[in-house]
């Protein structure tokens, strides 16, 4: 047993074990308020939908924005841990407030101040991660990361249900108890260790985007591509309803897909690491491919049930291998102003599929919003499949 359990955690520093338990703690509060937060803004504080779909789009779209600025700041004043710990501090307090807000204003500007600390915090977390793990376990480290803050996506969800049936629509203090975590995953981040160094990038933020390798450029309009068909779980967790699941089955689902995520994050980085981050991001595209064309063809709920078993795995495939690459093709100087770009970039094209996919669904079709996904998820794979190894 102890074999195994040394042999599962080789290769993760104890930066990497740290942050992957703050990851943990934050999305457990973060997924037991954001999934009621809707309700609670249009059924007790009398906000629109329309209100409800300004507010996210705003948050998003500042916190992309940030993520360059805080990379590029990073990386001049040579340290991660202050962005990180300021990041993640903002966030919990700000989730406090959200129990206390009495009208939709109040959340509308929280939500946004919310988004502020995570695009603080997640371009200078991923360096650190990436400074703090050997080469030949970078993907395994990132995996571990994405494991862990699917774990608390998996306990958040759980507690809302339960908080709920004791609160009922009672929702102030259930966000409240929600902060807790976050505060616990802020207090472990006075833990992290980073190397003293001097500021390491002296030129301008323009100057150092021009610093950015093209091939990086390349592999950052590819993911970008993906992105643009990779569209919000909502449209999914929708369309299983619309094919004739019940909610409860469509949580259910939803549960499956992040435990699946969970389970194949650590596997899929490590898998990266032994035969390469392309073959392995090439996969995770195929296999969201395979979720659209179910979901645009199939009304079964065996078949939509593996659907979600197959988001899963896609996202374990995706979402961390993609940072690992950028750390692998960035420069140590602007590591994270590099991947402050990156998320800046999957940021606007994921706001702008969401816009398209609920457009195509609306005025042409389901399927048609879910073969959109198809075509692009293809495209980059091909593309992606086609770049140069070296």
């Amino acid at each position: 047993m102890k074999t195994s359990t040394k042999k599962l955690s080789a290769g993760l520093t104890t930066n990497v074990i740290l942050l992957g338990i703050v990851s943990f703690f934050t999305d457990m509060s973060s997924e037991i308020i954001f999934p009621l937060l809707p309700l609670f803004l249009v059924f007790n504080l009398g906000a629109s939908f329309f209100i409800v779909g300004i507010m996210e789009g705003v948050a998003d779209a500042i916190a992309s924005v940030l993520k360059v600025y805080s990379g590029y700041r990073s990386d001049r004043s040579g340290k991660r841990k202050p962005f990180i710990s300021a990041g993640y501090g903002q966030s919990a307090v700000t989730k406090l407030f959200f129990g206390l807000s009495t009208i939709w204003q109040h959340v509308f500007v929280l939500r946004i101040v919310e988004r502020i600390g995570k695009g603080l915090r997640q371009p200078p977390r991923d360096a650190l991660i990436d400074e703090s793990s050997p080469p030949e376990r970078k993907g395994k480290a990132f995996g571990f990361q994405r494991a862990m803050d699917t774990g608390g996506a998996i306990v958040g969800p759980i507690l809302a249900i339960i908080l709920v049936s004791i609160f009922v629509s009672a929702y102030q203090p259930i966000f409240l108890i929600a902060a807790v975590p976050a505060i616990i995953g802020f207090a472990v981040t006075l833990f992290l260790k980073e190397k003293k160094k001097g500021p390491v990038l002296k030129a301008p933020l323009k100057v150092g985007l021009k610093h950015i390798p093209i091939r990086m450029r390349v592999f950052v309009a590819i993911a970008t591509i993906f992105a643009l068909g990779n569209f919000s779980v909502a449209f999914i967790m929708l369309r299983t309803v619309d094919l004739g699941q019940t909610f409860t089955i469509a949580l259910v689902f939803y549960l499956i897909m992040n435990i699946t995520y969970a389970f194949s994050a650590i596997p899929a980085g490590s898998l990266s690491d032994r035969i390469g981050r392309v073959p392995t991001i090439v996969t995770g595209y195929i296999l969201f491919a395979v979720v659209c064309l179910i979901f645009a063809f199939q009304t079964g709920p065996i078949l939509i049930g593996l659907a979600f078993l197959v988001l899963g795995l896609s996202n374990g495939f995706v979402n961390a291998v993609q940072r690992a690459y950028v750390c692998d093709l960035a420069p140590d100087e602007i590591r994270a102003t590099c991947l402050g770009t990156y998320h800046m970039s999957i940021g606007f094209a994921k706001l702008f599929s969401s816009i398209m996919v609920g457009f195509l669904w609306t005025f042409i079709g389901a399927q048609y919003a879910f073969i959109y996904g198809v075509v692009l998820s293809v495209m980059a794979a091909t593309m992606l499949y086609g770049l140069p190894r070296k």
